[in-house]
């Protein structure tokens, strides 16, 4: 009875760090047989046992702080501090400029396990801010400011510790999220009605939860999240978690009484009692969460969609920005845009993963900085977690180029036309991306006899030919400024000819760095150039999530063959109000 005290005391905690805080032996193919299964667990508690549980007291006093920080182009931040079941929760606040003028929606965001920084959802976070969405990251409890003692990994007493302190700490994490709701509710720049919230892994299961139980959310986006901590006990393929269930056949620990005291907090048994839109983000090689504990959460929730890639725990960070962004402004019925400055906005449409494709394809509709000038551009966003560079190149040289360009682990970008206003467009485009990439944008366009250039730009050289284009723009409209401008412009408004400002070319000499590719192997030459200058293997880990594997991602219909609930499963999901995943 001691040996098996001592090893459930060390087994337990040492399987479920290695389960959140990604190691190595997490993203490796499992080699090892089939692990015994485990003990069906006891019947999950009863919609009103659950919702007793998540009950707080809505009326105490929230003693909000709320301190300015930095601000920039698109909008201020803030450090926020609120009580929260008496402890202090503290968080970031991104607050569009645009809600000076109306209401704008807001996600709260919950970061994954073992974040050692408040910044860790700041690229979703500034990402949707950009875009005229609030976003407010508490941290969860133990992380950050929250940190208590000299833990060995940041946050680790959240869930490493006896059953029942792990079960209080998660409700702990959930009633931080709805009293998050208490503050916003009071906001005026808040729309009321579009209060969203996302999580990622371990905070995926935290902000599910809180979407269930908490009806003033509008929807909710959850990424590698799945149906909790007993699901990972049971199907998570690590291998700590292998020898822990192999010691659990040997009856040297009871994995039962752990995993039947989080049945309350496993997202999955929570009831779907407000049905609203919710979107989940999976791999199907998801070695932690599991396939069958990410569609059990789906079966879980009344009005799910989900989108799945072959790819691990570590879900594609830029296309899934574009996604939640999306998602958030069809709940709100709102158009986000990007403003870039200097009259260049963009409207964005994400569209539909294509299924066995590394890509996801957005649709720009580009205002180039003038009157009666658009364009309509593309965007193509690869689905690898690096720093990425950004390719530009026109409408008819990316059509010569395709195979090549679509192979770079880079943005590729695609103009109309070689022209000054629409890679002027591609420029603040990619300076309002916020990409750390050396060089930083590559811009490949025809040349004479039949080759191609490309140039390359860092970041202050990109920044030295945006300001030569605008001089070359402005100079452009002076000479136009005559009777005879103002007549191709009322004609440019009702579609009789292209609106002049297209018709700038693009000056020489923007980019100290050029190199020129000629004769009837220039386009593979082209091709080969690229690839030896944006090598994947070296391009630099996302600074806010440096452990992201380089997995190659592809997207992906899901499972092979959708897993079914198991008898115990069955029992407990009898006992939830009937739900239907869409």
């Amino acid at each position: 009875m001691q040996l098996r005290r001592i090893f459930a005391s060390i087994a337990i905690p040492l399987a479920l760090l290695s389960v959140f805080a990604g190691e190595a032996s997490c993203l490796q193919p499992a080699t090892a047989a089939p692990a015994p299964t485990l003990p069906a667990p006891a019947p999950i508690p009863t919609p009103e046992e659950i919702e007793a549980f998540y009950s707080y007291d809505q009326s105490a006093p929230l003693q909000a702080t709320m301190i300015a920080g930095n601000s920039n182009l698109w909008y201020r931040e803030y450090e926020v501090s609120y009580q929260s079941d008496g402890d202090t929760v503290y968080a970031r606040y991104y607050v569009p400029h645009s809600a000076d003028n109306a209401p704008v929606p807001v996600m709260v965001g919950i970061h994954g396990m073992f974040s050692d920084s408040e910044y860790q959802f700041w690229s979703i976070a500034d990402f949707a801010a950009k875009r005229g969405i609030a976003v407010l990251t508490p941290s969860l409890p133990y992380h950050h400011r929250r940190t208590v003692g000299f833990p060995l990994i940041p946050g680790q007493q959240l869930i490493v510790g006896q059953p029942d302190a792990v079960r209080d700490n998660i409700r702990r994490a959930v009633i931080d999220c709805r009293r998050a709701v208490d503050w916003l509710s009071a906001r005026p720049e808040v729309n009321q009605n579009a209060i969203s919230i996302a999580g990622v892994s371990l905070g995926g299961i935290v902000a599910s939860i809180a979407f269930k139980m908490e009806p003033r959310f509008a929807n909710g986006m959850f990424a590698v999240a799945g149906s909790g901590v007993a699901g990972i006990l049971q199907n998570g393929d690590t291998e700590l978690l292998r020898i822990f269930r192999a010691a659990a056949s040997l009856h040297l620990l009871d994995v039962s009484a752990f995993s039947d005291a989080l049945q309350i907090v496993d997202p999955a048994n929570v009831p779907d009692l407000h049905p609203r839109p919710a979107l989940l983000f999976n791999g199907t090689s998801d070695l932690i969460m599991s396939s069958a504990d990410a569609q059990r959460l789906r079966r879980s929730l009344a009005r799910a969609e989900q989108i799945w890639t072959d790819g691990g725990h570590y879900f594609p960070v830029w296309p899934a920005e574009y996604l939640f962004t999306a998602y958030i402004a069809r709940a709100a019925t709102s158009v986000t845009y990007l403003d870039a400055g200097e009259g260049y906005r963009f409207e964005e449409a994400a569209g539909l993963p294509d299924l066995g494709a590394n890509r996801l394809s957005v649709d720009l509709r580009a205002e180039l900085g003038q009157p009666l000038c658009t364009a309509f551009h593309a965007l193509s966003v690869p689905l690898m977690n690096r720093t990425l560079p950004v390719v530009v190149a026109s409408r008819a040289t990316y059509d010569e180029l395709r195979e090549s360009l679509l192979s770079l682990p880079a943005f590729i970008y695609v103009i109309e036309s070689d022209n000054c206003a629409e890679l002027s467009a591609a420029l603040h485009y990619t300076a309002a991306l916020g990409l750390f990439a050396d060089p930083l944008l590559y811009y490949v366009a025809p040349s004479q006899p039949g080759g191609y250039s490309v140039s390359s730009f860092t970041a202050m050289q990109a920044e030295a030919a945006r300001l030569t284009l605008a001089d070359t723009l402005k100079a452009s409209r002076a000479v136009r400024a005559s009777g005879s401008a103002g007549v191709q412009g009322s004609q440019a408004s009702r579609g009789i000819l292209a609106p002049a400002c297209l018709q700038v070319p693009v000056p020489n000499g923007l980019s100290p760095t050029v190199s020129l590719f000629a004769g009837l192997g220039a386009q593979s030459a082209v091709g080969r150039f690229l690839a030896a200058s944006i090598p994947a293997e070296r391009l630099h880990a996302i600074p806010w999530f440096p452990d992201y594997p380089l997995d190659g991602a592809k997207w992906s219909s899901g499972p092979s063959v959708e897993s079914q609930p198991s008898e115990a499963s069955e029992a407990s999901e009898a006992q939830r109000s009937p739900v239907h995943a869409q």
